[in-house]
């Protein structure tokens, strides 16, 4: 310092960068000595470890007091510890109140916490797995035990794998806590209360999370070491399944489990009968007999599951039988009975799993409800017999933890079996089986979606497939309906004794009678029985008083008209309103009616039936025009009647070479400006379809006949002229 002074008496710059360097000095905390490894004593270690941390005035460093390298039986840090909880405890001496308290309990949570953070400092690593011998040859018995040990490995592994991620999950909530608490720490005053109780709580917190930090190291550890011994036991698993060998003595007795599983089956299956007969909740009125009624259905469940057992065994007995077969002839059959084999005892195994679960599911029920009944009864008979449900649900759970283990065997000979057909098969047999397999699922999985019920129909369960076979089969009878409704109409222009009329008619009726024969073989077809419709005759009387009579009354009125024939497809009408059109479709509701201009108008059946309809073709396609027209009354009448039956002549639509049906020139009165004639004609059957556009043609040839023979049109009368207003004064 003295030499710096002197300094800056040459170099002001100087001094001040020596001042500065001096207060940073001062300002850095002494550091850490950590603890090098061999430290001969306990006593050396203190003299270099730093200082007691102090919640008042914690440090930045304060955990290097607890970090000691280095110490097997943990002494030293039992040393430092006692000299902090020392500490600690003058501190909660010298608190009162809420704030003494406060210490006190944190201090007691430290004292846990640093119990359990001593016993994982201390904890010993996971031992490496030992590498298993290899055999020569294996039973059979011992690769299925081989296969068991290797899912407790597993089992393991995953449960380890979970307790890591809550560690994880835990170490991350204690972090961000611990910097909340921070800011919270550095906030208060140094003198305060509040600072002293959040520093112990700080303490606390941090020892937590080295705690876990501790412990998650050593569950990676004891992770890396059940994955290693995994690995070894996989390997073993498969040059196990590789050299099975099959003796005689083996095939009689995987012989005698499938014989006796299926012995405890049906035993099973028949104590299983005897309980569903004699037991029922909803027959149970009493107290005692519900806890009764409860013990049956705990032992129906448990023989259920013994059911289960003895047919998951069956099919392993079954699958341990072909596969040693397939051993000791050296796996030279041909692998297509196998395969069907192996496909079937899958299948059932599959179902026993499934069962499998929903009986755990159903075991959990039932827990609930005896442990809710129990607790509402206070007879002591009625407790016994809920604590006897209780024992045998024990029972039940035992029991599926066997169904369990008997599955897991099971999939592990299938997969063995199927290994040994997949290496028969080759590559080319592989690639065709698992096609068939893929197709053969599909097929299956949609089966099942389609197949799932939907609704009832008169206690009949309808199913997505059955409604897909009645709108086929409906389609197949409009598809029929359309082909000879199609074949009608072309016989129609090809026969002339055929009248169109008559053969529309019979296509409608086929139609509907196709329509009504599809409906009944679509409705028998998903199982509804129509001996008992009577419901839906009624619903369907109810539909019409409600909703349906319009229909009803249409498609009636539809049948009246193609029955009686008043109107057919082609005839001409006009009706009340004044629309004039030609009749295209009789349908079940309305008719199709085209007019002059090719607008097309629904007309409702039922109207034909209340209200006057004028069919000009009902009986006679040919009908009669009036055409009037006015000459001058200076004009020959013989001149005006040769004009007008040229007109008529000159005309395509005009019928001739009948005698009774001859145009003709009527006078029909004296008018205001002329002679009014009429031009009266008859007209073929096409022209009598189209009147509008026929009435014009007949007007153009009048006009020029007229206009040639030198005929005058006269014009209109004029009105006569308003008188002019006087003019105003």
């Amino acid at each position: 310092m003295i030499a710096c002074l002197r300094l800056s008496a040459f170099n002001a710059p100087l001094m001040r960068l020596s001042l500065l360097l001096l207060w940073l000095a001062a300002c850095v905390p002494v550091m850490a000595v950590p603890t090098l490894p061999g430290t001969d004593s306990v006593d050396a270690s203190l003299a270099a470890a730093p200082s007691v941390p102090d919640p008042r005035n914690l440090d930045p460093e304060w955990w290097n007091y607890f970090v000691v390298g280095e110490d097997p039986e943990g002494k030293l840090l039992a040393t430092r510890y006692a000299a902090f909880t020392k500490q600690l405890d003058s501190i909660a001496v010298s608190l009162t109140g809420e704030a003494h308290e406060d210490v006190v309990q944190l201090r007691a949570s430290i004292e846990r916490h640093f119990g359990r953070y001593k016993r994982t400092l201390q904890a010993p690593s996971a031992p490496a797995a030992p590498m298993p011998t290899m055999k020569e040859a294996y039973p059979l018995d011992d690769v299925l035990e081989l296969g068991r040990e290797n899912e407790q490995l597993r089992r393991a592994a995953d449960l380890e794998a979970q307790e890591i991620t809550l560690i994880e999950r835990s170490l991350a909530l204690g972090r961000n806590e611990q910097d909340a608490a921070k800011l919270r720490y550095r906030d208060l005053a140094t003198d305060s209360a509040e600072r002293t109780v959040e520093g112990v709580r700080l303490i606390r917190d941090r020892l937590r999370i080295e705690t876990l930090n501790q412990e998650l190291r050593w569950r990676r550890a004891n992770q890396t070491a059940l994955q290693a011994e995994l690995d070894q036991h996989l390997k073993l698993l498969d040059t196990a399944g590789e050299r099975i060998e099959c003796t005689s003595s083996a095939l009689a007795e995987w012989q005698r489990i499938e014989k006796d599983a299926t012995k405890a089956a049906q035993n099973a299956g028949a104590d299983l009968m005897k309980l569903q007969l004699t037991s029922s909740m909803a027959l149970a009125t009493s107290p005692d007999e519900r806890a009764q009624a409860r013990y049956h259905e705990v032992k129906s469940q448990r023989r259920s599951v013994e059911i289960a057992i003895a047919e998951a065994r069956r099919a392993t007995a079954v699958l341990a039988q072909r596969l040693l077969q397939r051993v000791a002839e050296r796996n030279t059959a041909e692998p297509a009975a196998d395969r069907t084999l192996l496909r079937k005892q899958q299948a059932l195994l599959d179902k026993q799993a499934r069962l499998a679960t929903e009986q755990r599911a159903r075991a959990n029920q039932l827990r609930s409800a005896i442990t809710i009944e129990r607790e509402a009864s206070d007879e002591p008979s009625v407790n016994a017999l809920y604590e006897r449900a209780r024992n045998e649900l024990a029972g039940v759970e035992t029991a599926l933890e066997d169904l369990s283990a008997q599955l897991r065997s099971g999939a592990q000979l299938v997969d063995m079996l199927d290994a040994r057909l997949r290496e028969r098969e080759g590559r080319m047999g592989q690639s065709v089986r698992l096609l068939k397999d893929a197709v053969r699922g599909s097929v299956a999985e949609a089966h099942s979606l389609l197949g799932t019920p939907l609704f009832e129909v008169n206690e009949t369960p309808v199913t997505t497939l059955g409604l897909l076979r009645l709108g086929l089969i409906l389609t197949i009878a409009w598809w029929v309906s359309a082909l000879m409704r199609g074949g009608l109409q072309r016989l129609g222009p090809s026969y002339s004794a055929f009248n169109a009329a008559s053969l529309y008619t019979v296509g409608r009726v086929l139609h509907y009678l196709l329509l009504t024969i599809g409906i009944v073989v679509g409705l028998s077809s998903i199982g509804v029985d129509l001996t008992k419709f009577a419901l839906f005759a009624s619903a369907l009387g109810i539909g019409v008083g409600f909703g349906l009579q319009t229909l009803i009354s249409n498609f009636v009125a539809g049948l009246i008209i193609l029955f009686e024939k008043s109107l057919n497809v082609g005839d001409l009408i006009e009706l009340q309103s004044g629309v004039t059109g030609m009749v295209r479709e009789i349908n079940m509701r309305a008719t199709r009616i085209t007019t002059g201009d090719n607008v097309d108008i629904l007309v409702p059946n039922a109207e034909f039936m209340s209200s006057k309809v004028m069919n000009w073709t009902l009986e006679d396609a040919c009908r009669r025009l009036h055409v009037p027209f006015t000459v001058t009354y200076d004009t020959d009448k013989d001149e005006v009647r040769k004009a007008a039956l040229a007109a008529a002549h000159d005309v395509e639509h005009t019928l001739l070479h009948n005698p009774a049906r001859e145009p003709q020139v009527w006078l029909v009165r004296f008018g205001d400006t002329g002679l009014d004639f009429e031009l009266v004609i008859w007209m073929n059957l096409r022209a009598a379809r189209k009147p509008g556009s026929v009435m014009g043609d007949y007007c153009w040839a009048l006009d020029t006949r007229l206009r040639e023979a030198g005929i005058e049109i006269p014009h209109p009368a004029s009105p006569p002229p308003k008188a002019a207003k006087p003019a105003e004064a």
